[in-house]
């Protein structure tokens, strides 16, 4: 990924992929830090997604969660205190991994992008899905198996990540639960929170397909 203007449609182009399936919901972030900020491009962002409508964004030179949905301004002020709080810190954490990251592949000039995504998935069967994966300058760096609950390196600067993620049975544990519990907690609370105003159609086949726009729209780390 070269141009910074490449970076900023990646959210909305993993969402319009594959077709609806009627009755499923999901809830879906996308994080992104990048190493030379510039106008209309900061150095951090996040973009919140329930049933592909974008709900919170944070504003990084504010450092706040920003509501965008109507329906998300009725959360009592202690759920924006704790946003505000977790994506501070992620902001620190996310330069802090752009660095570490230029380290990692030997790219200490020019312009990088270190990307995160994550998401859970209710479908109308009643089955569940989930996504997590890594990415830096447009290729994946590491994504995490769900059906295995251990996380894969497609790269190969990821190779000691995920020997150390993978030999932590106690942060496995957190990420299966994260996935598999609290996201899929939040967004139940989120459809409550909405109720009629979220559409019924959920993202069918997105999360199974993330992989294939990450090579076309920019890696997710």
């Amino acid at each position: 990924m070269g141009a910074p203007g490449s970076l900023l449609p990646l959210p909305i182009l993993l969402l319009l992929l594959g077709g609806a399936e009627s009755g499923s919901h999901s809830l879906q972030y996308f994080l992104t830090a990048v190493s030379e900020p510039g106008p209309g491009v900061p150095e951090f962002t996040l973009a919140g997604y329930v049933d592909g409508q974008r709900f919170v964004e944070y504003d990084a030179e504010a450092q706040q969660m920003r509501p965008l949905a109507p329906w998300v301004r009725e959360a009592r002020p202690e759920f924006w205190e704790r946003e505000n709080q977790v994506h501070k810190l992620r902001q620190t954490c996310f330069r802090g991994k752009v660095r570490s990251h230029e380290h990692l592949y030997n790219q200490s000039r020019g312009f990088h992008i270190f990307q995160y995504a994550y998401g859970c998935e209710l479908r109308a069967d009643g089955s569940t899905g989930g996504f997590r994966r890594f990415g830096f300058d447009g290729g994946d760096f590491l994504t995490y198996d769900t059906a295995r609950h251990r996380w894969e390196a497609p790269a190969r600067q990821a190779e000691a990540t995920q020997r150390r993620w993978n030999g932590d049975p106690v942060a496995l544990r957190y990420y299966r639960n994260f996935l598999e519990l609290e996201c899929l907690a939040a967004l139940r609370r989120y459809l409550q929170l909405g109720k009629g105003a979220l559409a019924r159609q959920g993202e069918g086949g997105v999360l199974g397909r993330v992989g294939s726009a990450l090579g076309a729209g920019g890696g997710l780390d």
